[in-house]
């Protein structure tokens, strides 16, 4: 494919990976959660992959390749890849030719499709004549990673913030699950750990595979280089708790958290049998014995809910302001399953109540609220049916709302 095309990540986020349009897509590449999973990308409760520049990239590729299969042109590829192929396909049978700067005069695409690729060539040209442009010259511009840092997946320096020996982490908030949760509602609550009998096998650790191992995995710098790898990924079993991760790593949670923008929660996907976390080079060795150990802490625990008489899954979610979905995943069930009285339901929060916040908290949700099909909108009244209304008001009342309006007006 023409390397040029880099540019269009650049057009679509500005290479940033948290990016987000009004249109819900996300990531350096800007994929909407329905193309990204046709495109292999997992998006859902737990990760959501459109934000892993790896992953995205070649998501990105298949995509950008099966336009030009349609249209045969890097221009028109590069314009369906904005506005749709099938956007373009009409506009093509509405003028009869498959030239984009012909198409391009025209008004039927719109104003950001027709100025896209203009913009990917312009940024193409500034990137490759920078000093011309009154930029640095190529390579003098590059974020080197000092001591302490190392470069992530999208190129940003993230700071490497080491675990204090001895002091055990937490993931700060002002809140706990117990300021949420009545007494009667904390007494419902227990632990669970995957290695229990009611956990679901897909939950439950293999013995025979190491819990982690090294994937050589190459990282270009934002100069093209494939050299001086500052991030390794490895695999683990999942679920893994990020805060496990980052003990073994002896690094800081919210370090691990900068690398992985992935992850959207403390835990890896449960339903995955593995999962590639990265971290810094520096931290292989000691990440591997120590994860690996057979006397590390590495359960994953997940919060019970013992269910009372007519609980559902669906109550039970509404209950803690949880989605149903990763809920009923967890559990190995339909969100429609009846539930018998002091059933286990494990619930997607760790155990530690001052993280069980925070873990819910995601920068940007993978997928908009929709208002529930049952709410419908009010009609607005007519003025003739609001003045009907306000001649049933006696004129005790008026004066009396009229009085009370004063007094807080004066307050």
């Amino acid at each position: 494919m023409p390397e040029d095309l880099v540019y269009l990540a650049m057009i679509e986020s500005g290479f940033h990976n948290h990016a987000k349009s009004h249109a819900k897509a996300v990531g350096p590449w800007q994929f909407i959660p329905a193309t990204g999973k046709r495109y292999g990308l997992m998006v859902n409760w737990w990760v959501d992959e459109r934000r892993d520049t790896h992953k995205s990239t070649i998501a990105a590729v298949g995509y950008l390749k099966d336009l030009y299969g349609i249209f045969k042109s890097w221009e028109l590829a590069s314009a369906g890849y904005n506005a749709g192929e099938a956007k373009v396909a009409r506009a093509i049978q509405r003028y009869g030719t498959r030239d984009f700067w012909t198409l391009s005069r025209h008004r039927y695409l719109r104003s950001e499709t027709r100025n896209y690729v203009p913009k990917i060539i312009a940024a193409a040209l500034v990137a490759k004549n920078r000093t011309q442009f009154g930029f640095k010259a190529s390579g003098a511009s590059g974020a080197e990673p000092h001591q302490g840092e190392a470069v992530a997946g999208d190129g940003e320096l993230v700071k490497v913030e080491r675990a204090v020996e001895g002091k055990p982490e937490r993931v700060p908030r002002e809140e706990t699950l117990e300021a949420i949760l009545t007494q009667e509602d904390v007494a419902q609550v227990g632990v669970a750990s995957t290695d229990e009998a009611s956990v679901p096998a897909e939950l439950r650790p293999d013995p025979s595979k190491p819990m982690a191992r090294v994937i050589p995995t190459p990282q270009v710098s934002k100069k093209g280089e494939a050299s001086g790898i500052e991030l390794i990924e490895v695999e683990v079993q999942s679920p893994a708790d990020l805060l496990h991760v980052a003990t073994a790593a002896g690094l800081t949670y919210q370090t691990v958290k900068s690398l992985n923008p992935d992850i959207l929660r403390w835990v890896t996907p449960p339903l995955a049998k593995g999962y590639r976390i990265k971290l810094p080079v520096s931290v292989k060795d000691k990440f591997l014995e120590a994860y690996n150990h057979a006397s590390y802490p590495r359960k994953v625990q997940f919060l019970t809910y013992k269910a009372r008489p007519g609980d559902s899954l669906i109550r039970i979610a509404r209950h803690f302001g949880i989605k149903v979905d990763p809920i009923a995943d967890l559990n190995r069930i339909s969100p429609k399953t009846p539930l018998r009285a002091g059933t286990q339901v494990l619930l997607p929060m760790p155990v530690d109540r001052s993280r069980s916040l925070a873990s819910l908290e995601v920068r940007d949700t993978p997928y908009p609220k929709r208002r529930p099909a049952s709410v419908k909108r009010r009609k607005p009244q007519s003025s003739s049916a609001t003045q009907v209304r306000s001649k049933k008001v006696s004129l005790k009342r008026r004066q009396a709302a009229r009085s009370a309006e004063v007094a807080y007006t004066r307050d």
